[in-house]
């Protein structure tokens, strides 16, 4: 299990290299895998404020205040009072976040493909068995938590 244990950490940066290879620093600066994250949970919880953004992130709120700065003065998302509560600030994805949103998914999967392009087909079958069920047992429990 140690072994499996240091080969996913190995691969978990592998793939984080790969996604940055070739970038220049602007590109890392406007479109990290981060922000990517972001705008994405953005984008599909509409409107969520900052404490849930921070919270799918798993990061501290000054973290994801620091992103969601960079994310608005980029011009791809908005901060928006919540209409019920005025401490709460709410957030939406731009026509600019959105382009850059589906941009970055898609520079994603280029570049997550030349990582798994090794495989043969059956073991790229085979890992996403493994990795299908993994999650699914993970959002069962997470839903277990929830739940309570």
């Amino acid at each position: 299990m140690d072994k499996l244990i240091s080969q996913i950490f190995g691969f978990s940066r592998v793939l984080r290299e790969q996604i940055h290879s070739g970038e220049t620093s602007k590109d890392i600066e406007n479109c990290s895998f981060l922000h990517i994250k972001t705008l994405d949970f953005i984008a599909d919880k509409k409107q969520p404020s900052m404490k849930e953004v921070a919270e799918n992130l798993h990061i501290a709120s000054p973290t994801a205040t620091s992103i969601i700065n960079r994310l608005v003065k980029n011009g791809d998302l908005l901060r928006i009072n919540d209409p019920t509560d005025r401490r709460i600030v709410r957030l939406k994805i731009t026509v600019e976040g959105k382009k850059r949103l589906l941009s970055g998914i898609k520079k994603v999967k280029i570049n997550m493909k030349k990582v798994l392009n090794i495989l043969t087909l059956s073991e790229q079958t085979e890992l996403e068995k493994i990795l299908e069920k993994i999650i699914k047992n993970h959002n069962s429990e997470a839903d277990k938590i929830t739940k309570k």
